[in-house]
C-alpha cells in the first residue's frame, strides 16, 4: 500500500502547485532524493517482473510451443508475392550502379590506402564524409537484402544468392575503405571518443555483411551469431577501460614523438579513468603551458556536467576514487 501512496502523493503534486507546497512544507526534515529513489524503484518493479518472466520462462520452457519453426516459416511464405525475375532485376540495376561508383571513384576511396589525401581535403572532412557515405550506403543495402529475401517467391534462389553476395561484397570495401580512413584520421591526430565509436560501429557493419556473405553458401544461424557478435563488442566496449585506452595512447605516442601535439582540451572531455594517465605526463614534462593545461583538464573532468550537477552514490567507483586521491596530491 504504501508503494501506490507514495505514488499518487507524486503524481498530485506534479499536477496541482497548492499541493506541492503542502507537500513541500512537510519535506523539510526529510531529503527530496528519498521520493526520487522510490519512484524510480516504483517504476522499476513492472520492468524488473517482465524480465524476471523472461528469464524463468526461458530456464524452464515455458509457452515455447507458440512459436515454431513451422509456423515462421509458413508466416515467412506468406510474405513472398514478388516475381523473382522482377527482384533479380533490380538487384542487377543496383549493383551496376556500384561498379560505376567505384569504376568513378577509385582515385578518392583509395586514396587512403596509400596514405594520401585529396585535394582541398582536411583528414576530418575525408574521415567524416567516408563514415556518413557509409552508414547511408550500409543502410540502404542491408534494407535491400531483407526486403528482397523477404518478398521474393522461391524461384532460382542461386540467382538470389549471387546478387545478395555481390552486393554484400561492394558494401564491405566501402567498410574496409572507411576503416582506412579512419586509420589515417587517427595516425595523424590520435584517438578520441567519437573516432573509437565509429570505428567500433564499421566493425560491427563489417561483422554483419560477412554473416549474410557466409550465410548465402552454407545455412547456419545468422542471427544468433550477429547477436552474440554485438554483445561481445558492446561489452568490449563497455567494460575495456576506453577512455583510459584513448588518454594513454595518445600520451604515449606523444612522448614518443609520432604525435605532434597532444590535445588537452579533448582529453579533459574524457571519464576520470583518464585522469592517472594524464597525471603521469603532468608530472614528466618540463612544459610549463603543458604542465598548466594538463592541470586545469584533471581539475576540469569532474565539474564538466555543469554547476548545477549533483553527485549522487551512483557517480562512485574505482576510477573515480583514484582520480580524487590524484587531486588532492595536486
Amino acid at each position: 500500500m504504501l508503494p501506490v501512496l507514495i505514488l499518487v502523493v507524486t503524481l498530485l503534486t506534479d499536477a496541482d502547485a497548492a499541493f506541492e507546497g503542502l507537500v513541500k512544507h512537510f519535506q523539510f526534515s526529510i531529503s527530496e532524493s528519498i521520493f526520487i529513489y522510490l519512484r524510480q524503484l516504483i517504476l522499476g518493479i513492472p520492468i524488473a517482473c517482465y524480465l524476471y518472466g523472461l528469464i524463468y520462462g526461458d530456464l524452464h520452457g515455458k509457452n515455447t510451443d507458440l512459436v515454431t519453426l513451422d509456423l515462421v516459416d509458413r508466416k515467412a511464405a506468406a510474405l513472398k508475392f514478388a516475381p523473382g525475375v522482377t527482384v533479380y532485376s533490380a538487384l542487377t540495376v543496383l549493383n551496376l550502379v556500384y561498379v560505376i561508383f567505384f569504376l568513378s571513384q577509385l582515385s578518392y576511396l583509395f586514396s587512403a590506402f596509400g596514405n594520401s589525401l585529396p585535394e582541398t581535403m582536411t583528414y576530418a572532412e575525408y574521415a567524416r564524409r567516408g563514415f556518413f557515405e557509409l552508414c547511408a550506403v550500409s543502410g540502404i543495402n542491408l534494407a535491400v537484402i531483407v526486403i528482397a529475401h523477404a518478398i521474393t517467391k522461391r524461384e532460382r534462389e542461386r540467382i538470389m544468392r549471387i546478387e545478395t553476395v555481390v552486393l554484400c561484397l561492394f558494401t564491405m570495401m566501402l567498410i574496409v575503405t572507411a576503416l582506412s580512413k579512419m586509420g589515417m584520421y587517427i595516425s595523424y591526430y590520435g584517438l578520441t571518443q567519437l573516432r573509437v565509436y565509429t570505428t567500433w560501429f564499421m566493425i560491427l557493419l563489417l561483422l554483419v555483411f560477412i554473416i549474410i556473405t557466409i550465410r548465402q553458401f552454407r545455412k547456419f544461424n545468422g542471427m544468433k551469431i550477429a547477436t552474440v557478435g554485438f554483445l561481445i563488442l558492446f561489452l568490449g566496449l563497455c567494460y575495456s577501460n576506453m577512455d583510459g585506452i584513448i588518454a594513454k595512447y595518445n600520451i604515449d605516442r606523444y612522448q614518443e614523438g609520432s604525435l605532434e601535439r597532444i590535445d588537452v582540451g579533448a582529453m579533459s572531455q574524457l571519464s576520470d579513468a583518464a585522469v592517472p594517465y594524464l597525471y603521469e605526463l603532468y608530472q614528466k614534462t618540463d612544459d610549463k603551458s603543458l604542465k598548466t593545461e594538463l592541470r586545469a583538464a584533471i581539475f576540469e573532468i569532474p565539474v564538466r556536467s555543469g554547476p548545477s550537477y549533483q553527485e549522487t552514490f551512483r557517480d562512485w567507483n574505482l576510477q573515480k576514487m583514484k582520480a580524487d586521491q590524484i587531486r588532492k596530491r595536486i
